[in-house]
């Protein structure tokens, strides 16, 4: 049997699916196509819905340009909605993770480029 190119499972596509329609309507004023499009796409998966919709609404809470969606999702009755979103706002709260660039010590006689100040 062919294996999948793609090494994520079903599960975490839909999840990342899911994630994306909630950040594409994120600036919509009417919640209503993206709530339907969500729960047609979630299919009978509504664990993964709650789960993918209610991390987005719990990170976004804070976004006054995503209220309306952010509301909608978070007035849907689904078992783990209410977890997934506390999970959403703690990430949120964790700030930017990666690299720190310019922030490094720089060595006596070393100018901000790297070069050396000598002559």
């Amino acid at each position: 049997m062919a294996r999948s190119r793609n090494p994520l499972s079903p599960e975490t596509l839909l999840d990342i699916h899911l994630s994306a329609i909630c950040e594409r309507h994120r600036w919509d004023a009417d919640p209503g196509p993206a709530i339907e499009e969500l729960r047609r796409e979630a299919g009978d998966r509504l664990d993964i819905l709650a789960d993918a919709a209610g991390r987005w609404a719990g990170y976004c809470e804070q976004d006054r340009h995503a209220q309306p969606l952010v509301t909608a999702i978070k007035a849907m009755d689904l078992p783990g909605l209410d977890e997934a979103v506390r999970l959403g706002r703690y990430r949120a709260g964790q700030g930017v993770h990666g690299a720190s660039f310019g922030h490094h010590p720089r060595s006596p006689g070393e100018s901000s480029s790297g070069r050396s100040t000598a002559s």
